[in-house]
């Protein structure tokens, strides 16, 4: 008995200590209202040395990590384009489980949708497991990110244009189409587009859009030629269907490097470069990190 109210103070004082902790700590989330497909920032400020929190919103975690400060911890999370609209809470956790104070109101994207249903092609059962290796690499790469983020604030878009020259966008983020696979199927699948198509012919230098290391330069299923830049804070910018490829996976690339060239590799009707931006687990539309998209009309 005496063994099992000790065991019962230790848990309420750790969770006494944890709460303290937090409350002495100064969480601020950037804003009060997030559209689909956008993302919010928080920042934890008197962090305890070593220490880290996990942050929880629908249903996923993200994890803390340093910003300007060893004590000062940052988290950036995505809200996907179908994530559920309302007011959502956000929680927060180390040891124990606590609810941040205050809340997020998550608002309605209006993405186009296509008025015809495309037919696409069934993947042979050589390429359905290239396909499974593919997500499998692709999902480790995402679930990892640098603990040196090359970048001290995401207040205003500030990635550069991924292009030399401003090109026509062919299909927006999340614009949503419509797809059966195979003409005899009679399931209509609706998918959102996860990055931004850039009309450009096969050739044009590709512009690595900010400072990161070079987590994947290798030719896909789906997107043909593929690299992926990790920048920090579980944020990846995606580069695809390339014709050449200059770079390789653990190399660190400067804002404006060339990366490689446009083409229509993977499974693609034309050339263009499909440029997203990626939260981790999460598409995010690129008009958020790159200012000159948030200018298109």
């Amino acid at each position: 008995m005496k063994k099992a109210v000790l065991a019962i103070w230790a848990v309420l004082i750790a969770l006494f200590l944890f709460v303290e902790s937090v409350l002495a700590s100064d969480i601020k989330i950037s804003k009060e209202t997030v559209k689909q497909g956008e993302f919010f920032e928080i920042t934890i400020d008197g962090v305890f040395p070593g220490d880290f929190f996990i942050v929880k919103f629908q249903n996923r975690a993200y994890r803390s990590a340093p910003g300007v400060s060893a004590m000062s911890h940052r988290v950036v999370i995505p809200v996907n384009v179908f994530d559920t609209l309302g007011e959502a809470k956000i929680f927060l956790e180390s040891k124990h489980e606590i609810l941040i104070p205050q809340k997020i109101t998550v608002i309605k994207s209006e993405f186009e949708e296509a008025d015809r249903v495309e037919i696409i092609k069934p993947l042979s059962s050589k390429e359905l497991k290239k396909y499974s290796q593919d997500q499998e690499v692709l999902s480790e790469i995402y679930s990892k990110s640098t603990k040196y983020p090359f970048f001290v604030t995401i207040d205003e878009p500030f990635f550069g244009y991924p292009l030399e020259k401003k090109a026509k966008i062919s299909s927006p983020f999340g614009f949503i189409r419509k797809r059966k696979v195979g003409a005899k199927s009679e399931k209509i699948e609706k998918v959102s587009h996860g990055g931004t198509d850039l009309a450009v012919n096969t050739g044009e230098a590709v512009l690595a859009s900010e400072t990161g290391i070079v987590r994947l330069a290798k030719e896909l299923v789906n997107s043909g030629n593929t690299i992926v830049i990790d920048h920090g804070y579980n944020i990846f910018s995606v580069y695809m269907h390339l014709s050449q490829v200059f770079v390789s996976g653990g190399e660190v690339v400067w804002r404006g490097d060339t990366i490689g060239l446009s083409g229509s590799t993977g499974r693609v009707t034309g050339p263009h470069l499909h440029f997203g931006m990626r939260v981790r687990d999460t598409w995010v539309d690129p008009k958020y990190f790159v200012k000159s998209f948030k200018e298109e009309k």
